[in-house]
């Protein structure tokens, strides 16, 4: 096997006179300078701007993001950022990161600037005593992650309800196939009696004793809920009052929605939803859901649900790992699994670890991760 610093050291000796790799040093001119790199590299249409790089980057509760950017001509044109979490697993906290954000300018791309930035921020953030790096690597990324020494601990799954066949969502199918558009059109109403029968799950569901109300903030009773569920046996990021106040309630023009359920007259989950406004069509999303009791998960779940009805969206999804408690009641209330084949990419979690102590962080089956533990949404 190739000596990896024999490769690094191979094209810094190549790049040196093109561009330099080093920590991102916070400040005003620093920060507007990240801001421009983003704003030059997306979608000029993207509202993102210094207020929510300050959420994501400066007011984590776990701490600033990690950020090593590459510099050409005075200006930066590469970023990797892991964003610190605390992982609660098999009884003990950890200090974790999750890697988001990570561009190189078009124009220097394949020169190996990837390379030095994802190496010198493993040396950076295993010397500051991060037990590991986990992430989300869209395809475009996921051969960099790998060869970077990343390992693939398994692909998450999406999970769909689909209530309806939409006008967009009949155009997204049909595409360009005018006899297949005319087919469905004619047999429209057919298919969505379909559909309610296959997604239908189980709509009779009660949950006697269980109250699910929207709130606007979350109070101390989290913590508590925090306390109570964190000895599950699920390696987990950790949800107290203080990660759910800046990840959900403290974002930047969020448009969530959050409901709480309360069970036996204390707090016994919640759920956070959002809906989408795609070029494709509405589209709600379970962003995350945490509850101590499965009758508290499927309630929560049923008034999302209702939530996404009463706003006219025909097409609502979810993204945890198989076999948790979400997962179960996801599938109990009619969500069904998405094949690969109607995917785009398969979702795949990639894990470099740093600590023995955290080794078990690799398998995938011991977590619970959802969109919420992402920047996704």
């Amino acid at each position: 096997m190739p000596d990896p610093h024999k490769k690094i050291q191979k094209i810094l000796n190549a790049t040196s006179n093109i561009f330099k790799c080093g920590p991102f040093l916070y400040g005003d001119n620093e920060e507007s300078d990240l801001l421009r790199f983003w704003t030059e590299t997306h979608d000029k249409d993207d509202p993102r701007g210094k207020e929510y790089f300050d959420w994501l980057y400066k007011k984590n509760p776990a701490g600033k993001a990690n950020i090593w950017v590459a510099r050409a001509e005075g200006r930066i044109i590469g970023q990797y950022i892991v964003l610190p979490l605390r992982v609660y697993s098999s009884g003990a906290e950890f200090l974790a990161a999750v890697s988001v954000n990570t561009m190189i300018h078009k124009d220097y791309r394949g020169l190996g600037a990837y390379n030095l930035l994802e190496h010198f921020s493993s040396l950076d953030t295993a010397e500051k005593g991060f037990a590991a790096v986990f992430g989300l690597p869209n395809k475009s990324a996921y051969n960099g992650s790998i060869k970077a020494g990343h390992n693939k601990i398994g692909n998450l799954k999406i999970s769909v309800k689909i209530d309806n066949i939409d006008p967009v969502l009949l155009e997204r199918i049909s595409g360009k196939n005018a006899i297949l558009r005319s087919c469905l059109v004619l047999f429209r109403p057919l298919i969505n009696i379909f559909l309610k029968m296959f997604f239908l799950g189980m709509p009779a569901f009660k949950a006697n004793g269980v109250k699910v109300t929207e709130i606007h903030g979350f109070d101390r009773s989290f913590d508590d809920l925090w306390d109570r569920i964190k000895g599950g046996g699920r390696t987990m990021c950790v949800r107290d009052k203080k990660f759910l106040d800046w990840r959900f309630a403290e974002k930047p023009d969020s448009g969530y929605a959050v409901f709480s359920s309360v069970s036996g007259g204390r707090t016994s989950g919640y759920a956070v939803v959002y809906i989408a406004d795609k070029k494709n069509g509405r589209l709600g999303v379970i962003v995350d859901a945490l509850a101590e009791d499965s009758a508290s998960c499927l309630s929560l779940i049923k008034r999302s649900v209702k939530y996404f009805r009463d706003n006219k969206v025909p097409v609502m999804l979810s993204m945890v790992n198989a076999g948790t408690q979400l997962d179960k009641s996801l599938s109990y209330m009619g969500f069904r699994s998405c094949p690969d084949r109607f995917r785009s990419w398969p979702i795949p979690v990639t894990m470099k670890v740093f600590s023995e102590a955290a080794s078990h962080f690799a398998e995938l089956k011991r977590w619970q991760l959802t969109f919420g533990d992402f920047d996704m949404y």
